[in-house]
């Protein structure tokens, strides 16, 4: 049956952003949400709902961001939480055991520099369960990488270390400095096999991390390309990526 919806959007200056629902497989549309925004961000399916970053801009300068989730099938907006004030620039939102996590950069007005913010939001409620700040180092800071969801806990890649927070309090539960590499490339949570986290460094070396007894299983030597591998996808058995030279490797 034709249940499935495709969502398009526009946003236009001073006029607001327009998202049109169409039934996927007849193209026919069923309805659609004009909003007082200046961007959505971010938008992406997820626990069966539309969820985005809606900005707008303050008069005073500056904008306001704020989580908004739709349902499809009636195009209510059923919540938005207000994240903060200042630049998001949201890199991916999470949906982890009942909460959505907001993984940004944020600039604030007048202030130099930006920092990583990890927001936990209960749309259920409309709350924010709690906020997490993190310092860049120059390292880092051109490596984002994608948090690792386990047993109610999230492994966060950060500058030569895992932090391991609680999901439901985001307290700190670990952390494991690395001495065995110098840091990560590639990680997401298609690379969590069990108790066991794979990655990629930076060198190109092919990581085993197991997460009960924090403890490095298997560090390969480098993989060996005239250019350095760009990783697509990555799990305990396999390996996509590709080099600037137009090599594709698995």
């Amino acid at each position: 049956p034709d249940i499935n919806i495709t969502v398009a959007g526009i946003c236009e200056y001073d006029s607001g952003c327009t998202l049109k629902y169409y039934r996927t497989g007849s193209g026919i549309m069923v309805g659609e949400n004009n909003l007082d925004l200046n961007r959505c961000t971010n938008v992406m399916a997820l626990n069966n709902k539309l969820v985005f970053i809606g900005e707008k801009e303050r008069e005073d300068g500056g904008q306001i961001s704020s989580l908004f989730e739709i349902d499809p099938n009636n195009r209510v907006v059923i919540n938005k939480v207000f994240l903060g004030d200042g630049y998001y620039f949201t890199n991916y939102i999470y949906h982890f055991g009942g909460l959505y996590i907001v993984d940004s950069d944020h600039a604030k007005i007048a202030q130099h520099g930006k920092s990583r913010y990890l927001i936990a939001v209960d749309m259920d409620n409309g709350d924010v369960v709690w906020k997490n700040k993190y310092e860049y180092t120059l390292l880092s800071n051109h490596n984002h990488l994608r948090l690792i969801n386990k047993d109610g806990l999230i492994v966060i890649p950060l500058s030569e270390q895992f932090q391991a927070i609680n999901l439901f309090s985001g307290k700190l539960d670990w952390m494991y400095e690395f001495d065995e590499f110098e840091d990560i490339k590639y990680i997401d949570q298609e690379s969590l096999n069990g108790d066991n986290l794979f990655f990629i460094t930076l060198d190109d070396e092919f990581v085993g991390f197991n997460l009960t007894n924090r403890e490095i299983i298997f560090l390969s030597d480098e993989i060996s390309f005239d250019y350095k591998l760009s990783v697509s996808f990555l799990n305990q058995n396999y390996m996509l990526a590709h080099t600037y030279d137009g090599r594709v490797a698995l």
